[in-house]
């Protein structure tokens, strides 16, 4: 049977339609498709044989890396372990040390706190309240409040007026301070103490290595130079010290007011102090011309 229909109509039959399609395609066009179609199957399994062989390879490449680290970790692997128990036994330790140390903090704290308010409160003498930070002083922890109790001791004696053991106690705490400014501080103390108790040269001589820029309290010390200048009657060399800070335009301004009045008063001493020794001299020689007729 070729084929069903009617007269208005032709339908081929389905055993016969593929080769009838196929009597209508060109040879040649026909001859690529199977060519085409050949390499597609071709590269397919050429794709596969790739896969296959990158996978070899990675199981291969793994297996060694695994082998190389096994090796490695037979080796190092003790010393790989004692460092992470040494890692982690320097941090807690750490820990362990910064909470200490806060709690000490907090402890001595609050022990300063309640002698300052007690010391307050009872109104002791400068020379009772010295006694008491200075053996308060010593219950402190910390390196920091044993210097505020130090420091407190220190001052309580030189407001006693006394100047010999405020000194000895500033010496002290500036050979222990446990950073450059507060040695400074001390030793600046030091001087002062010296200075009232009349002991010039010992005051120059704490003074004098300390004149440098690079000091914290340069511009005290100046003016402490002065004053310790003015106490020796060097009244030249004080009036340059403190016009040096006067005219120093990074001082601080408050040193530089105060200083100022210094120079002012210093120059209305002077000038007063040459008035009357120009009156003086009349007066020595009226006597003196008197004494003179009456002999």
């Amino acid at each position: 049977m070729l084929a069903t229909g009617c007269a208005h109509a032709f339908v081929l039959a389905p055993n016969l339609r593929q080769i009838w399609l196929l009597g209508f395609i060109p040879a040649k066009a026909h001859a690529a498709r199977v060519r085409r179609s050949g390499r597609d199957r071709q590269n397919k399994g050429s794709q596969a044989l790739v896969d296959e062989k990158d996978l070899l390879l990675r199981e291969v490449d793994e297996e060694v890396r695994r082998e190389r680290l096994l090796q490695w970790w037979k080796r190092y692997g003790g010393w790989v372990i004692g460092l992470v128990v040494l890692a982690v036994t320097a941090t807690a330790a750490w820990q362990y040390w910064h909470w200490r140390t806060e709690r000490l903090l907090d402890a001595d704290s609050a022990r300063f706190e309640t002698a300052r308010r007690e010391l307050q409160a009872e109104k002791v003498t400068p020379a009772e309240a010295a006694k008491r930070w200075q053996a308060l002083s010593q219950k402190f922890s910390s390196d920091t409040y044993r210097s505020l109790a130090s420091i407190k001791a220190a001052a309580a004696l030189s407001r006693a007026g006394e100047f010999e053991a405020a000194e000895k106690a500033w010496s002290a705490l500036a050979k222990q301070a446990p950073d450059e400014k507060l040695r400074y501080h001390a030793r600046l103390s030091e001087a002062n103490a010296a200075l009232a108790r009349g002991a010039n040269d010992r005051a120059r001589a704490i003074l004098e290595p300390m004149a440098v820029p690079e000091n914290p309290f340069y511009y005290a010390v100046l003016e402490l130079l002065g004053g310790v200048a003015l106490a020796g009657g060097e009244r030249d060399e004080a009036r340059a010290r403190w016009q040096a800070i006067a005219d120093d335009p990074a001082a601080p301004p408050a040193l530089r007011n105060r200083v100022g009045e210094l120079i002012a008063l210093l120059d209305e001493e002077t000038a007063r102090e040459s008035t009357t020794a120009k009156a003086g001299k009349p007066a020595e020689k009226e006597t003196a011309s008197k004494a003179e007729k009456g002999s």
